[in-house]
């Protein structure tokens, strides 16, 4: 019995690449990899070719071995090549294979990944996609991309420049991510943006709704699961209800960074506490916050600002973020497991 192809792509500055060899680890799962690449390498690839490569090599799945950054850049490939998507995770939080209940060791996910390939398996999950808007301009064309986990606008930006420079992991080692929080809090500056709404949640169909505010976060969120290795998890926000949640959280008149950091775990417990299919509401523990449920969401500011797709630098404004039409084909368990711990 010949062994399944796939093709793989790998990040290798990912946070426990150096510790995995991932072509090592699909191999020795029984898996024949037809091709390999950089996640450096995918802005320069011709989709559609590749994908024609790919089918006259009867490929069967298409690997992401990194972080949450590298498997939502694969996510665009996957979905343009119609390929299931596997994970191996090697990154420091790896929030979407958590998500999905997939093994946190990567020699057992590798062998997830052809037992799933074997029977045939997949789980369909909403993507999110980033598109530019009408009349953006040239260099904000090259916005966009699926993202599987969420979309940041405003300080999580900052962080995620901060928390993928090289030089700042070599400073900090895994100190990286709370040295990178801090330092993006103190530089950050609010950012006004107008957010026009389609199809949000309990409005009638077509209608639209603008918001305009100076903001200091902005995200679109579809996986449930956040903050790498404590597992905590939002019940409100769901992968299959052909929606994304958005959280909008204005620029706070909090005194100090500690003021801020009490808020946003006052906040985020509320939100956790309700049920899981109800809509959240405005307010609540931190002023300024609004949450809601929409299709699509139309994103402008004054001047461009940069969008992260799953903590990676994929974007700018204007651009509309909105659920992809064609669901990821992830190799995911189909039965859910909860997460350990719930804010």
């Amino acid at each position: 019995m010949s062994s399944p192809p796939v093709a793989l792509v790998y990040s290798p500055f990912a946070g426990s690449a150096d510790h995995a060899d991932p072509a090592k680890l699909l191999l020795d799962a029984g898996l024949d990899i037809v091709d390999v690449l950089t996640i450096t390498r995918l802005r320069a690839l011709n989709p559609a070719r590749r994908a024609a490569i790919w089918r006259k090599a009867g490929v069967r799945a298409i690997i992401a071995a990194g972080g949450d950054g590298s498997v939502g850049g694969v996510a665009t490939l996957a979905s343009q090549a119609n390929l299931p998507l596997g994970i191996l995770p090697l990154g420091t939080a790896n929030d979407i294979a958590r998500a999905l209940a997939l093994p946190e060791d990567p020699a057992a996910a590798a062998s997830l990944i052809a037992d799933l390939i074997a029977s045939g398996e997949e789980r369909l999950i909403d993507a999110g996609e980033l598109v530019p808007a009408p009349g953006a301009p040239v260099r904000a064309r090259s916005t966009g991309g699926h993202f599987l986990h969420a979309l940041t606008l405003g300080l999580n930006v900052e962080f995620a420049r901060l928390a993928s420079d090289i030089s700042q992991r070599q400073r900090w080692g895994k100190l990286t991510y709370a040295a990178s929080v801090l330092e993006s809090l103190s530089r950050f500056t609010p950012i006004p943006v107008t957010l026009t709404i389609e199809s949000m949640a309990g409005q009638p169909e077509g209608a639209t709704q603008a918001i305009t505010a100076s903001i200091a976060l902005l995200a679109a969120m579809n996986l449930s699961v956040f903050g790498g290795w404590m597992e905590l998890r939002l019940p409100t926000v769901r992968e299959d209800d052909g929606l994304l949640d958005f959280l909008l959280i204005e620029a706070p008149a909090l005194r100090d960074l500690a003021d801020m950091a009490t808020a946003l775990g006052d906040f985020f417990t509320a939100l956790a506490r309700s049920e899981p299919d109800a809509t959240p509401q405005e307010g609540g523990a931190l002023p300024g916050a609004r949450w809601f449920r929409a299709r699509s969401v139309t994103i402008t500011t004054p001047d461009p600002v940069e969008i992260t797709l799953d903590g990676e630098l994929r974007g700018r404004t204007p651009a509309i973020a909105r659920v992809a039409a064609r669901p990821a084909r992830m190799l995911a368990p189909r039965t859910r497991v909860a997460p350990r711990a719930t804010l």
